[in-house]
């Protein structure tokens, strides 16, 4: 048994304390964007360090509360290969192909993003049937997130 773990990140305490700093990532496992606050630390402070042919997986891609995940991946999809989900579970995978310009990094919210649904058409078509349901469940929340903005 090979020990891996050197090789990982890791911390504790409030992500949003924190800032990476700045060595290229060649691998960006997100599993604690549960608010959009986090999602827009992490955009801000880790994304602008992925190296282009880098992964970012999102662990949360098949939630219904984590509306923020598709709208920043649509918004930004023709910076990424998708590289697919997990068959009968909530994560997928996204490789960078191009240089994300720099508002990419920039704080958003529910009222940035008019496209809602044409986002969700897009997050729905790569997952299968059993996944769908809780992305369908992304939009709504997106729209309930955008009415109350």
């Amino acid at each position: 048994h090979h020990s891996y773990w050197n090789l990982a990140g890791h911390g504790s305490g409030d992500i949003l304390g924190h800032r990476w700093s700045g060595e290229p990532i060649e691998l960006l496992y997100v599993d604690l964007a549960k608010t959009w606050p986090i999602w827009n630390h992490l955009a801000a402070s880790f994304v602008p360090s992925l190296a282009v042919g880098g992964v970012i997986v999102q662990q949360d891609w098949a939630h219904a509360m984590t509306p923020w995940l598709h709208l920043w991946q649509h918004r930004w999809r023709d910076h990424f290969e998708t590289l697919g989900h997990v068959p009968h579970g909530g994560t997928a995978a996204f490789r960078l192909v191009r240089a994300l310009p720099p508002e990419a990094f920039s704080p958003t919210g529910a009222a940035d993003h008019p496209d809602i649904d044409e986002a969700f058409d897009w997050a729905v078509s790569f997952v299968g049937p059993d996944m769908r349901a809780e992305v369908e469940g992304a939009r709504r929340r997106a729209h309930e997130l955008a009415r109350a903005a």
